[in-house]
């Protein structure tokens, strides 16, 4: 039963500091009422405290004008709107930079392929990687090149339908 009580304490404590920042606030016709705790732990189940019946505004014009409720649902379609472009926005910039750093990581292995033909003395990571590709897999460098010859072929190909417009979706997008 403590627990309750001490439920209810915080409970009460919120909505008196609440009631009395509206009532100081807003100075309303109907002032909220701001009983003590021990007044409302002593109220019934049927008192006036617990009908929600002082909060509601039936004469405001967010519940009888027609035109306000309109603007209304107009001012939350618009902010929905913005929170998806928001998400679209930043999804697109995530797309592109993840192009930009797929095109870093083959240029690296682009440069690996090719100093893995020269032999270099001191090997990569990347190199050693290749290595490993080739020696578990049997795959030849020439087939491992020619499925990376292939790969960056559709890579770019993607940046290039992409790259007319990157720049102008980035300054589009860069508010957002």
């Amino acid at each position: 039963m403590n627990s309750k009580v001490n439920v209810l304490k915080k409970k009460w404590l919120a909505y008196n500091n609440c009631a009395e920042s509206y009532n100081s606030e807003f100075s309303p016709g109907r002032i909220l009422a701001t009983p003590t705790l021990d007044d409302v732990k002593a109220y019934g189940i049927d008192n006036v405290f617990w009908n929600m019946g002082a909060l509601s505004h039936l004469d405001e014009p967010w519940v009888v004008n027609l035109n306000v409720q309109q603007g209304i649902q107009a001012y939350l379609t618009l902010t929905h709107c913005h929170d998806k472009l928001r998400r679209i926005y930043r999804e697109t910039r995530q797309a592109i930079q993840w192009v930009i750093k797929i095109g870093g990581d083959l240029y690296q292995i682009e440069n690996c392929l090719i100093a893995e033909t020269r032999e270099t003395d001191v090997s990569t990571k990347i190199q050693q990687r290749l290595t490993e590709i080739f020696l578990v897999n049997h795959i030849p460098l020439s087939v491992l090149q020619l499925i990376f010859g292939c790969l960056v072929q559709k890579f770019f190909h993607l940046w290039m339908k992409w790259n007319t417009n990157c720049k102008k979706l980035l300054h589009w997008s860069k508010n957002w």
